[in-house]
């Protein structure tokens, strides 16, 4: 099937007691077998991202190189405080699957994922506190298991802290310049290419972050 091509979809919202924003969109969707249909997609926006940390854009649909993937990576970022968002501490590091994954843990493991791509391996830098010294001969994870020790407001605060650094960093690079240093492997990526890869590492973990929250308190969002 294929989105016929003319104005923008319908669109209509409400909120949910629960604070949530509900969107309905309305597709008019073009099948060389049917009549036109009309397809109604419904989905919840949390916007207490949008008011107490940042605010959640769409990526841009055209632009040079590096304004798509910031906006690319931006959109992931915010898109995991969406999902963080109006937890306690206890939620936060609460586990919901299998996984020993949580909420809090994947806020604390992309922080620190921000600061040794951007701060150390493309800088060359001194991994910031609390990296410098921990206990990585003790525990190889210590950035998702420390995390059920620290406040939500520490979590947030601390993931926005990284993403600022990155971004006073970005700002002044060029994305044909090499690391200063290499990754675990002895290859030395380019800015391009580690700006990529930290929108494959949030975007891969905003998807577990969406079955944890899911399974925590029934939020489902887009």
């Amino acid at each position: 099937m294929q989105t016929m091509s003319g104005p923008s979809p319908v669109r209509s919202k409400a909120m949910r007691p629960s604070g949530r924003v509900r969107y309905w969109m309305l597709f008019v969707i073009s099948n060389p077998f049917d009549d036109l249909k009309l397809t109604l997609l419904v989905f919840d926006v949390n916007p207490v991202c949008q008011t107490e940390w940042m605010k959640r854009i769409d990526p841009l649909p055209s632009g040079d190189e590096r304004a798509i993937l910031v906006s690319l990576l931006d959109y992931h970022r915010a898109t995991l405080l969406d999902k963080t968002a109006g937890l306690d501490d206890t939620q936060l590091a609460e586990r919901t699957t299998v996984s020993t994954l949580t909420l809090g843990g994947l806020l604390r493991h992309l922080t620190f994922v921000e600061d040794v791509w951007m701060v150390r391996r493309f800088q060359g830098e001194d991994m910031p506190e609390p990296w410098a010294s921990a206990p990585w001969s003790d525990d190889p994870d210590w950035e998702l298991t420390s995390a059920a020790g620290l406040s939500a407001e520490t979590l947030r605060a601390d993931y926005l802290a990284a993403i600022e650094r990155s971004r006073t960093i970005l700002s002044e690079g060029d994305f044909d310049a090499h690391a200063a240093l290499p990754d675990q492997f002895g290859a030395y990526w380019n800015l391009r290419g580690i700006i990529a890869h930290l929108i494959e590492e949030t975007a891969q973990h905003n998807g577990h972050a969406d079955i944890i929250r899911e399974a925590l308190d029934g939020t489902v969002s887009d």
